[in-house]
């Protein structure tokens, strides 16, 4: 047997289209999966004034850990080197505060 069909009024068949900048999309993205929700359902949340809660404590995904586990490596891998050589590659300050900040911001969640 077939499902039954949504009624008309229940299709969410409407697009909304929004440009957002870079940033702006990362943080939606973030807190919608803070939220665990999909963007599409944390911005039509928000935009309905229906309260989001964010789930503190929530343990991360393991695509995020994932991603965090292969950060830690590449920093070992360069620490090894700067330890051994004393040279420290161009940028890598620079890209060490970005991934503190993105931390900060997901303790923060």
């Amino acid at each position: 047997m077939a499902r039954p069909k949504k009624p008309t009024s229940d299709k969410r068949a409407q697009w909304i289209k929004a440009r957002v900048s870079p940033a702006e999309h990362a943080e939606i993205l973030l807190r919608a999966a803070g939220a665990s929700l999909s963007s599409s359902e944390f911005l039509r949340r928000a935009a309905l004034s229906t309260e989001v809660v964010v789930q503190q404590g929530a343990s991360a995904d393991f695509e995020t850990v994932d991603q965090l586990r292969r950060i830690g490596v590449n920093l070992n891998q360069l620490a090894r080197v700067a330890n051994k050589t004393g040279y420290m590659p161009d940028g890598l300050e620079e890209a060490l505060a970005k991934v503190d900040q993105l931390l900060d911001r997901m303790i923060e969640l």
